[in-house]
């Protein structure tokens, strides 16, 4: 559907659109953490802290349902094993059914778990999206196109974006999720652009010269190239 454009202008698209339609911060979904190098002396003025499950709000009542739910979210902030950044594994597609035309429509939520204070909140912050009807305004498109590049369906029929619009849900079924392949799930949406390297060289062989003219499928797009390319 988008498959004239470069990924490097989809991927400004999607970054484009996720801004204006959840109000998020850019690091909420690329990758905005300042590299320190080799020197220690921030870790030792500022030692990391295991994240507390209730924060500022420990003395609020909660039931033990939500107690539970807020350790679990401060686990997985510290043991998420990911890059800082939106992965797929945050993003959910499915086929729902519409509930008066009975028609197929494809939606989409992203959930944002590096959403300012999302892990003193009892619930995720999670965005909801349905296509609209100019296609420079869907970001369920544009997503679709990256996952579609990227081979990241779970579904070998799906490898294009039309292909992923025409899947319908059969006989009584209201909702058809579409399924990440599991190496895809840690893996950033938004990531650097360039084809000039192989897709299989490991990122950690990457040069510090090369790093900003890379395309690799492991490491985000950071902020400072967004900033910059918003800026043009």
């Amino acid at each position: 559907m988008l498959s004239f454009l470069s990924p490097f202008l989809i991927q400004l698209s999607g970054c484009y659109l996720t801004l204006a339609f959840t109000g998020a911060r850019p690091a909420e979904f690329v990758d905005g953490e300042r590299k320190s190098g080799n020197d220690t002396c921030l870790e030792e003025l500022f030692p990391q802290k295991a994240i507390g499950a209730f924060g500022k709000d420990k003395d609020r009542a909660l039931d033990e349902n939500s107690q539970l739910l807020q350790e679990l979210l401060a686990q997985e902030t510290i043991c998420r094993g990911r890059p800082k950044a939106l992965c797929y594994e945050d993003i959910l597609l499915m086929v729902v059914r519409h509930p008066d035309t009975g028609g197929n429509v494809l939606a989409m939520s992203i959930k944002f778990i590096y959403h300012k204070g999302a892990d003193n909140k009892p619930k995720p912050t999670i965005f909801f999206f349905t296509p609209t009807r100019r296609l420079i305004f869907c970001l369920i498109s544009v997503i679709v196109s990256l996952a579609g590049s990227d081979g990241a369906f779970a579904a070998t029929n799906l490898t294009s974006a039309r292909q992923v619009f025409q899947v319908k849900n059969q006989g009584p079924v209201k909702c058809t999720p579409l399924r990440w392949k599991k190496e895809w799930l840690k893996r950033p949406i938004f990531r650097r652009c360039d084809d000039s390297l192989p897709e299989d060289k490991p990122d950690d062989l990457i040069s510090k010269n090369e790093l900003d003219d890379v395309v690799s499928r492991y490491q985000p797009l950071p902020y400072y190239k967004l900033r910059d390319d918003m800026t043009h």
